[in-house]
């Protein structure tokens, strides 16, 4: 299999995966999406240390599945969502919306 169908898989993969989260919980597909984007930012971060050789095919698939799980993410922050904690949005989403809307 040639490392483009690889990406590709991996890239639909990616795709599918929110809709495996339950819909009802914004705090884990939120928190779901955000463990995909740093996942994909992963490769693209060995290539910029120079620990992995560049692949255009694999940044792109990073960047792509970067773009897809962030898309509309900002729907996942309804108002009672907050779940403090680590590893959880900040509190000032939810006591500075303007902001975070803005951003």
């Amino acid at each position: 299999m040639s490392r483009l169908n690889k990406c590709v898989l991996i890239l639909a993969a990616a795709c599918l995966a929110p809709l495996v989260i339950a819909a009802d919980d914004p705090a884990e597909e939120r928190h779901e999406r955000m463990e995909e984007v740093g996942d994909a930012a992963k490769p693209v971060g060995g290539m910029l240390k120079g620990d992995l050789e560049f692949d255009a095919a694999v940044a792109l698939a990073s960047f792509v599945t970067m773009q897809q799980q962030i898309d509309g993410i900002g729907e996942l922050f309804p108002e009672g969502s907050y779940v403090g904690g680590e590893d959880r949005a900040t509190e000032a989403v939810w006591t500075n919306r303007a902001d975070f809307d803005q951003k």
